[in-house]
């Protein structure tokens, strides 16, 4: 579409190369829940995280979100996308991916 970006995951794949991603053993299903959810969402005056009010509903019409464990972790997930969302702003962040903790 015209105006739309390539994502930095496309470049990388489309160059040939493989991207430096963590492994998701049993936790897929979330990441494709997050999405399909989406993080974040506005307030009207700035971006917040996705929370209770949209995961709840989300669980139970997709059945997507199965467990309470499953729950809190989608929650925590949408938190941190927002997180680091804001704080990638600045040029100067070291990605989640190369930080030695």
């Amino acid at each position: 579409m015209k105006g739309e970006k390539e994502s930095r995951l496309a470049r990388i794949r489309s160059a040939g190369d493989k991207p430096d991603l963590p492994d998701l053993i049993f936790a897929d299903h979330l990441c494709e829940a997050m999405f399909k959810l989406s993080p974040t969402r506005s307030n009207g005056f700035s971006a917040e995280p996705t929370g209770w009010a949209e995961i709840a509903p989300f669980a139970q019409a997709t059945g997507r979100v199965k467990n309470s464990w499953e729950a809190e972790t989608l929650f925590e997930m949408c938190r941190s996308y927002h997180e680091e969302n804001q704080a990638g702003k600045s040029p100067f962040r070291i990605s989640p991916m190369e930080r030695e903790d």
